[in-house]
């Protein structure tokens, strides 16, 4: 039992790098979710190309595992390698803040889907992919038939939270006549019912009602 027992502390030390990895591309991207059992996959291949990236600068492993024998009794002994695992930990951070910005702005896969290669996006959704797609002069209509303008600034992940926060907003009443809200703007939440959502063409640095639809 102990010898398992620092076997399975030593599994858990080799993958804490990938699970910093996958903490670090989940804070800077927007990704799906995933089970558990694919959140462990997903640092098994995160921490192999930690280790990759980590022996090819001169890394060298940072557990070392010693086993003693005493009669028919066997004792296994880890002995981490402080200096290669703060190594480890910045080539993990690295590799998280690369893979999360460039997800973000949805490279590599931008450049295949440019010839050709797919129609996927690095986004989870078609509500993600417009907003961060689009962005600029909103008019949103509710599901109550009412309609408002505004500068699109924040945005939920999911479109089962459908959230929207819109400045320099105002009420559109059907016969074109602006309402402004004052204050800093307005949060649309799943309550709101949003219907449509349409993406206007606004002059630039003019305030909502110079847009042009």
């Amino acid at each position: 039992m102990p010898g398992l027992s620092y076997q399975a502390l030593g599994a858990l030390l080799i993958l804490l790098p990938g699970f910093l990895t996958v903490e670090l591309v989940r804070a800077l991207s927007t990704r799906p979710q995933r089970t558990e059992f694919e959140k462990v996959i997903q640092a098994f291949i995160y921490s192999f190309l930690a280790y990759v990236l980590f022996s090819a600068i001169g890394g060298k492993f940072p557990i070392a595992v010693r086993l003693e024998s005493s009669g028919t009794e066997q004792h296994y002994f880890i002995e981490p390698q402080i200096s290669s695992l703060l190594g480890l930990l910045l080539v993990a951070i690295f590799l998280g803040l690369i893979i999360g910005v460039a997800l973000h702005f949805d490279f590599p896969i931008s450049l295949l889907r440019n010839r050709g290669w797919t129609q996927r996006t690095s986004q989870v959704s078609v509500w993600n992919d417009c907003f961060r797609s689009f962005g600029g002069y909103v008019q949103v209509e509710l599901a109550d038939g009412r309609n408002i303008i505004g500068w699109l600034k924040f945005f939920s992940d999911a479109p089962e939270e459908s959230s929207l926060f819109l400045e320099d907003a105002a009420w559109l009443r059907s016969d074109g006549a602006h309402f402004p809200i004052a204050g800093s703007g307005i949060l649309l939440t799943k309550d709101s019912g949003i219907k449509h959502v349409l993406f206007l063409n606004a002059v630039q640095d003019q305030p909502v009602l110079s847009y042009n639809p």
